[in-house]
């Protein structure tokens, strides 16, 4: 009996999920308990109508004990020492064999309790245990493989879940590990190759998504999985955008998704359309072409819902706040839809916190800053907690945003610049040239001229060529210094160039950002007219966004009678 009892390690399922993380509690921790059932659905038909009384002698001798009255039925082993004595007395067939039999009575008893999804990953990872001991004996015969394909439908199932809630270094672990049960050739292998790549690059491992991309791509071409195939290529071009990989990637982009939807619409590929038409919001929305990625952004949902991706859902409610901070939509009103978002419930946290961080900079905008620092603070910590490493940094920029409407400078260049410096250490570059450009501002804005212009500079060479918030953002805030500095004309060409690009769009803050820095570098020229007209044309574009924040700095420059 006692070598059954402990084949029923980690059996107190509800435990799982913490088990699965990288932050969960130690692994030595997890599976003490187990419960009477199993140990008797376990034991040879001899020997079942003595469990009770055997685990009774077990419990005396103090190697095990009873759990607390109301966990009826439950045991736990004394010491985790007493577990691993009984567990590695055990031969590896019989470990295997013990493995899955446990599989196949939780199986039952989810079933009845419909609470199958609920414990994929305990139970994949008992089957994984099973194929890895038949493994080790020689050649898997087809009952092995059978078992590994089990335990990476589940270790998959669960990975996605993870995935789904943002929890990437869960995802990443599950979805790893669901691959490592598979022959490296075979077709549901291949095809969690490129949700794999999603996980990693999440956690900013970009060498290793290109390497997970780079084989997915192969295989697949080699197999003739065309919906692989082209679900790599879409991932591989958000993988690009985020690794700061050199390149037109706007244009790329554009037609890597176009290309790829003819042929997923055949395969009714719906997921897979989905990120699709999320590449398209994406570069549209970097290009502040607003209205385009709204339209995208309803064909995205549509084949999220329709392939019941509830993660890409959220995602593109991710985009809508984004429009609804940065496109033309009134303060108030952006804030009402970014509050809905938070209220409906977002599965996604880090979406979710995305969605905090936009509603922080708005309440900024709105005067609100004790509000603004509350969410952007509480989605920072969330964030680190869920091991979302590029995506916790990037709020780097929120707290930019947020402190620069009358805030805390020197409290924003402190943390800003620890993110800016893990970005770096990444080869991330989508988030960090905008973060170099608003570190020059806080430094700037600080009387550190010098020393903001090597920001200025870092930026300039880390943002692409079609990122035109970043080719703005650099050119603005360098402009003042430069006409400081006495190059009144290059200021002016800098100045001017960066509001040409952001007339490009429709985001209102952005262009009358760009005039209020064009109107400092008149000023300094000593052009008050100009000056003046420009602050008054910037002054009516906060004012129609709402923007009293901006709008009372720049009011606070008397630059406008």
């Amino acid at each position: 009996v006692p070598p059954t009892i402990h084949a029923l390690l980690e059996a107190r399922l509800d435990r799982l999920e913490r088990a699965e993380r990288a932050t969960a509690e130690p692994a030595a921790v997890i599976g003490l308990e187990f419960p009477r059932p199993a140990v008797e659905s376990l034991a040879p038909a001899a020997l079942r109508d003595a469990v009770g009384k055997q685990l009774a002698t077990l419990e005396h001798k103090h190697f095990i004990r009873a759990a607390p009255a109301e966990a009826d039925g439950i045991y736990r082993f004394h010491h985790q020492l007493v577990r691993d004595t009984v567990y590695n007395g055990l031969l590896k067939r019989a470990r295997a064999q013990m493995h899955t039999e446990f599989v196949r009575w939780a199986d039952r008893v989810n079933a009845e309790a419909e609470r199958g999804a609920e414990f994929e990953a305990i139970l994949g990872y008992h089957l994984e245990q099973a194929y890895r001991y038949l493994g080790e004996l020689g050649p898997l015969d087809e009952t092995g493989v059978a078992l590994g394909r089990d335990a990476a439908r589940r270790l998959a199932s669960a990975g996605r879940r993870a995935l789904g809630r943002g929890d990437m270094h869960a995802a990443a672990n599950l979805i790893r590990r669901a691959t490592g049960v598979l022959a490296a050739d075979d077709p549901a292998r291949i095809a969690l190759l490129p949700e794999l790549a999603e996980t990693l690059m999440g956690m900013g491992d970009f060498a290793a998504t290109r390497e997970t991309l780079a084989e997915a791509r192969e295989r697949a071409q080699r197999s003739g999985d065309q919906r692989t195939a082209a679900s790599a290529q879409l991932i591989g071009m958000f993988a690009r955008l985020y690794g700061g990989e050199q390149g037109e990637w706007s244009e790329e982009a554009l037609q890597v998704a176009h290309g790829a939807i003819a042929p997923l619409e055949r395969e009714q590929a719906h997921s897979e359309l989905a990120t699709a038409w999320r590449l398209i919001v994406l570069v549209h929305g970097i290009a502040g072409r607003y209205r385009q990625a709204d339209e995208a952004i309803a064909r995205s949902i549509h084949h999220a819902r329709l392939a019941g991706n509830e993660r890409l859902v959220a995602r593109n409610g991710l985009v809508l706040s984004m429009n609804a901070l940065y496109g033309p939509t009134p303060v108030p009103e952006a804030i009402a839809q970014c509050e809905r978002l938070i209220e409906d419930g977002l599965s996604d946290r880090q979406v979710a916190c995305s969605v905090m961080c936009a509603l922080a900079q708005l309440k900024a905008m709105n005067g609100e800053l004790d509000a603004a620092r509350g969410l952007y603070r509480e989605a920072r910590a969330v964030l680190r907690d869920l091991g979302q490493g590029v995506y916790a940094a990037s709020t780097g920029l929120d707290i930019a945003r947020v402190e620069l409407h009358g805030g805390d400078l020197e409290l924003a260049e402190r943390e800003v610049r620890a993110d800016y410096e893990f970005l770096a250490s990444k080869g991330e570059t989508y988030f960090l040239s905008t973060m170099a450009a608003l570190l020059s501002r806080l430094v700037r804005d600080q009387g550190r001229d010098a020393e903001a212009l090597e920001f200025s500079l870092a930026a300039e060479k880390a943002t692409a060529e079609d990122d035109v918030e970043s080719q703005a953002l650099w050119r603005a805030v360098r402009a003042p210094i430069v006409a400081r500095d006495g190059r009144i004309d290059h200021a002016r060409e800098l100045a001017h160039a960066a509001l040409e690009l952001t007339r490009r769009t429709e985001a209102p803050s952005m262009q009358a950002d760009a005039l209020a820095e064009l109107a400092v570098v008149l000023a300094i020229a000593g052009d008050a007219p100009g000056a003046r007209q420009a602050a008054t044309e910037a002054m009516a574009l906060y004012a129609a966004k709402g923007n009293r924040a901006s709008a009372a700095r720049l009011a606070s420059l008397g630059l406008i009678d």
